[in-house]
């Protein structure tokens, strides 16, 4: 039974693998063709009407990972009923959200001028359009998001992952058209939000040809079932405004105070970005696996879990956040060009390091949401978000887009040190971990396998170019060693091995 759950948690991370590697793709072919083809103000106010058209997903208020979980908890006990439920009065809830996330936009666009005030009134014009269709589609697409969900709530996660990879494929290619054509910013607002659109239709096709034994409907929407998702959101959209502060003002800051610097952090922010997506795909089915668990009250399989998710974060981490460190400049220069790269490569370093630093209690913090207990987990969340804030309004108005990097990165070390004092105390009950034993078999034994890497790092100033091929491979080959032998367990290794003979039966059995 263990090793079924353990390889439909593979195979769910495989299926958000891939969309990721079609979202990776997008982001990586995008920025040096836009940075190439438009002028560095055209940039960076694209850059800011994704930046605030993507508000309105905010209006979700975490209803996706309650319908996650509930759905997981019912899928579990074969309770079709109360399936259908929960869907229904998601699908209601969300419909209310996409109304205050329309009022949202407006307030948005009405508030452009006064946000940005070195726009030209050319770009004023352009931006204000291209948040109204950016946004507005958002939030007209919310309810759709109900039923992408649900498919991750039964386990099913390639239906909704291929329409998500489709559909950022379809808006990468619909931008280059655009620019070729030397379309305005508006136009190119309107391929987002048509395709955003049509992928929400195809998400409720796809719930009418597999899904359509859980019924959305009116006459099921229950005072009890909304009281039941709305307790469970209300830490969630606390969680969720948090993220907002902690991630999603940071390119609006920078606009605000710095606007000539806002395309050079927007690149540094989409590399490092690819850190937190890599991160946040692998370990998203965490989520229905620890309803399930909850569900049947496995607390010692809660704590295996979560120490060994955690363990397997730490060393994804090192291998995508450390290449940005060492080879940062290098790669801007080939990626956006020189230039890009000079003003950038210090934003990307700081913002890498803070992420790595956030992301090492992404999987607890899942583990915490998935056994219901995210009125514990906000705390951690308010705390880094407040910090962050504040701390990066107050560089920024003296260092630029710098402080804000630097603000992200110590709202990140507020966010964990909160979790490990606080979170875990009162959360103890349902993820039995003891903090040390969190911080010793969770997290010390990965991350102390690449002081070889970070010494070599600091030795050559960030700068391992100068020295050659050969020093920072060995080095880097070292730092593999370690991690398979000192930084993984036994049973960590096995795990390995079983998935990878898994997938090469799977590929003899195909052929």
């Amino acid at each position: 039974m263990k090793s079924q759950a353990s390889l439909t948690i593979a195979k769910n991370s495989l299926a958000n693998l891939m969309r990721l590697g079609v979202g990776v793709l997008v982001a990586m072919l995008l920025p040096p063709f836009l940075t190439r083809r438009l002028s560095h103000d055209m940039y960076a106010a694209w850059v800011l009407i994704l930046q605030l058209g993507a508000y309105a997903a905010i209006f979700e208020l975490g209803l996706q990972a309650a319908i996650s979980k509930f759905v997981a908890q019912h899928h579990a006990t074969e309770d079709h009923e109360a399936t259908s439920s929960v869907v229904s009065t998601a699908v209601a809830l969300l419909g209310v959200s996409a109304v205050c996330a329309l009022a949202a936009v407006a307030a948005l666009v009405w508030q452009v001028p006064n946000l940005f005030r070195q726009l030209t009134p050319y770009l004023v014009h352009e931006v204000r359009l291209g948040i109204l269709l950016v946004g507005g589609a958002t939030a007209l697409a919310l309810p759709a998001t109900a039923l992408a969900s649900t498919f991750q709530g039964v386990q099913r996660y390639k239906i909704p992952m291929a329409i998500g990879g489709g559909s950022q494929a379809l808006t990468g290619i619909a931008i280059v058209l655009a620019v070729f054509r030397h379309a305005s910013l508006v136009v190119m607002g309107a391929c987002v939000a048509a395709i955003a659109l049509c992928a929400a239709l195809v998400q409720v096709a796809a719930w009418r040809r597999y899904l359509s034994h859980i019924r959305v409907s009116v006459a099921i929407v229950t005072r009890q079932m909304t009281r039941t998702i709305l307790a469970y959101c209300a830490a969630m959209s606390v969680w969720s405004f948090a993220m907002l502060f902690i991630s999603g003002l940071d390119t609006t800051i920078v606009g605000h105070f710095d606007f000539k610097a806002t395309g050079y952090y927007a690149v540094a922010a989409s590399l490092t970005n690819f850190v937190i997506l890599t991160a946040g795909s692998i370990f998203g089915p965490l989520l229905p696996a620890a309803s399930h668990l909850a569900a049947v009250d496995d607390r010692a399989g809660t704590a295996s879990l979560t120490l060994r998710s955690t363990r397997f974060c730490a060393v994804l981490l090192v291998l995508t956040g450390l290449p940005l460190l060492l080879y940062g400049h290098p790669i801007l220069s080939i990626w956006v060009g020189s230039d890009y790269a000079r003003h950038s490569v210090l934003l990307l370093e700081i913002l890498t390091i803070a992420n790595m630093v956030r992301q090492c209690m992404l999987p607890y913090s899942v583990m915490v949401i998935g056994n219901g207990l995210q009125r514990y987990g906000f705390i951690a969340a308010i705390g880094e978000a407040v910090v962050n804030l504040v701390v990066s309004i107050a560089l920024a108005s003296r260092f630029g887009a710098v402080g804000v990097a630097v603000g992200t990165l110590v709202g990140g070390v507020i966010g964990v040190t909160l979790h490990i004092s606080y979170t875990m105390r009162y959360a103890r009950n349902a993820i039995p971990i003891r903090r040390a034993e969190f911080m010793l078999r969770g997290l010390a034994r990965p991350l102390a396998c690449v002081v070889p890497l970070l010494g070599f790092f600091f030795f050559c100033r960030g700068n391992p170019a100068t020295y050659g091929i050969l020093p920072p491979a060995l080095v880097t080959v070292l730092t593999a060693i370690l991690i398979w032998t000192v930084g993984l367990t036994g049973s960590d290794r096995t795990v390995f091995s079983s998935a990878i003979r898994d997938w090469r039966l799977n590929r003899v059995a195909r052929a």
